[in-house]
């Protein structure tokens, strides 16, 4: 009995702080029925700008406009919406219409450094998952700067590598090491290399030799010594042989067939049943 009041007292506690945070950025933490909605959870005054029905500091609704699914901005400054997640229905049952406003399904970022003139979407189709923009000083995925990037010459090699004049980019994280001159990526699929360095879904794949690498399909990929699944080298593997079966799930070489990359026991190209296509 006394772990759960323990336990009461946290959640108390962790909802008192999440009320008093939300003053950084809200004021008037209640409803307005006079409010006008403009968009999703955006609504005005007339001049200020409320979001969940609480005033947002600084806002200036008469410039309010949207420029994405999660970016708008204003004469004054830039927002993003973000996704919270899912629900706790055990918190919305306990706490009702309370617990709506203590945890929305959206909430609001303002994005401080941004700047609302130049401020853009730059994502690559509309169906994008993340959130990239840019302003004429910074790039953003999901609404936090990507350092180092420059936004001048930033842009998107397909739909998981991005790249500047300085660096590569695997969904706005940074690749160590790669090319921005020489890299060059194999359709929409994760894998990318440069003159020097071989990557899958962002990671650098070792041993991989960059010269001979080529994508064969689905998460196969070779060079002239080793297979690979992913960024990991299937020991022991054929590259000469090596071809992928109906699908993206199997493949196999002279001697083994593999599944996800992983040699089946017992089960030769010969026994396995499905024809062997080649990718070459």
């Amino acid at each position: 009995m006394v772990t759960k009041i323990k336990y009461f007292l946290y959640f108390c506690i962790l909802c008192i702080s999440i009320l008093f945070a939300k003053n950084i950025y809200f004021e008037n933490f209640t409803k307005n029925k006079d409010l006008e909605h403009i968009i999703y959870e955006f609504s005005s005054d007339g001049d200020v700008l409320y979001f969940n029905n609480n005033k947002i500091k600084n806002s200036h609704a008469l410039s309010f406009e949207k420029i994405s699914y999660r970016y708008f901005k204003d004469k004054n400054q830039v927002y993003y919406r973000i996704h919270n997640g899912q629900r706790d229905c055990l918190g919305r049952l306990l706490m009702g219409e309370l617990y709506g406003m203590i945890f929305p399904y959206f909430h609001l970022i303002i994005i401080a450094e941004a700047a609302p003139d130049s401020f853009e979407s730059i994502n690559y189709n509309d169906n994008y998952a993340f959130a990239f923009a840019r302003d004429k000083y910074h790039v953003y995925v999901d609404g936090i700067i990507i350092d180092g990037a420059d936004s001048l010459t930033f842009n998107f090699i397909n739909s998981k590598y991005q790249s500047d004049k300085n660096q590569v980019y695997f969904r706005g994280q940074f690749l160590n090491g790669a090319d921005p001159n020489s890299f060059q990526t194999f359709q929409e699929y994760a894998c990318g290399k440069d003159n020097k360095h071989v990557y899958w879904a962002g990671n650098k794949i070792i041993g991989a030799d960059a010269t001979s690498f080529k994508h064969i399909k689905g998460g196969y990929s070779k060079d002239r010594t080793h297979v690979f699944f992913g960024d990991t080298i299937i020991e022991n593997a054929e590259p000469e042989s090596f071809k992928v079966l109906d699908g993206f799930t199997f493949a196999s070489d002279n001697n083994y067939v593999y599944k996800k990359g992983v040699k089946i026991e017992d089960v030769t190209p010969d026994n396995f049943g499905l024809n062997v296509r080649s990718q070459d």
